[in-house]
């Protein structure tokens, strides 16, 4: 196996909440396969949630050790250089989930709702007051929205309830989940699902959840890291979201979460795909486009991009 690399930087258009630096760092890889078929996938760590640092990943990568996330990057390879060999684009035949879209504070989502966004992601919990002062003003002005408050289990469970209990009832009602509220433990979730009437989302510890279906009605599946689930319950919602990553990666995520889609037609709810507008645009995020909630897939062969990863500077690992 040849594998080449190009190191990439993004820049997010604002501060999200939780999320770690503004300027991002990953590496595009090009997988030459031994049976001589050439695939692409995306190498993108978040630091911030337990992965190696980008030059650990390429180091293990040399080494042909693994981590979760290159695991999941070069079963994507594989599967991408298959559809290149045929010349297909992957996502013939599938069908996108429609996604919310990741929010900051600071942002007017006028246009979002304008476009028929109807649900939102902000990350929470660092400034209470403000934020709940915020969620009130989008809610009075835009009651249609469905909010999605992300915790990534920063507050204690006590702390949780407080906060929880200084939210509105005008904002409560249009809550569509409360993602990782604080650290995941089955029976506390369950409880305060039931006593506070609200849907709990696990995304730190979704793999266990599974296994405690009663404790969260919402399992978060991020491809880039997460081998595909498997569903005990058929009452269990699966949201697919991105990395935050590359647009490669990104498509990943859309192909992950449209397979998903057919095989689970009940159970798939609203994804996470539209990342591409969080970031400041590159060649790579201005080709991707969208219509409303709803991720277009890139043209080409696999998962696309193909006139762009010709132009790519790639070096030898």
């Amino acid at each position: 196996m040849h594998i080449s690399y190009y190191m990439y930087h993004l820049e997010f258009n604002a501060n999200y909440g939780t999320i770690g630096q503004r300027n991002r760092a990953g590496a595009l890889l090009r997988i030459t396969f031994e049976d001589g078929l050439v695939g692409y996938c995306d190498c993108h760590p978040w630091i911030e949630l337990g992965d190696l640092p980008l030059s650990k990943q390429l180091l293990a990568l040399y080494h042909s050790s693994s981590t979760p996330l290159l695991n999941c990057s070069l079963l994507f390879a594989r599967i991408d250089a298959q559809a290149r060999q045929h010349k297909r684009s992957l996502f013939e035949g599938l069908e996108i989930p429609p996604s919310h879209q990741l929010v900051s504070l600071s942002d007017d989502i006028a246009p979002f709702t304008a476009d028929e966004i109807t649900f939102f992601k902000i990350k929470s919990g660092n400034q209470p007051e403000e934020e709940i002062k915020t969620l009130s003003s989008w809610i009075s002005d835009h009651p249609q929205i469905k909010l999605r408050l992300d915790f990534n289990e920063k507050l204690s469970r006590n702390e949780f309830l407080y906060y929880w209990k200084s939210v509105p009832e005008s904002v409560k009602q249009c809550i569509d989940f409360i993602e990782d509220p604080y650290k995941y433990e089955p029976d506390y979730y369950t409880e305060d699902q039931e006593q506070l009437d609200i849907s709990f989302a696990v995304d730190k510890s979704s793999e266990k959840a599974l296994e405690f279906p009663q404790s969260a009605e919402v399992i978060v599946h991020k491809p880039a890291v997460d081998l595909p689930p498997k569903f005990s319950s058929s009452n269990t919602k699966l949201v697919v979201t991105t990395y935050l990553d590359h647009p490669f990666g990104q498509m990943c995520a859309a192909y992950a979460a449209a397979t998903l889609k057919a095989q689970y037609p009940s159970q798939i709810h609203c994804c996470g795909l539209l990342s591409h507008k969080c970031y400041q645009g590159d060649s790579f995020i201005q080709s991707v486009q969208s219509s409303g909630p709803n991720l277009i897939p890139s043209k080409g062969t696999g998962f696309g991009f193909d006139e762009l990863l010709k132009e790519v500077p790639w070096q030898s690992l």
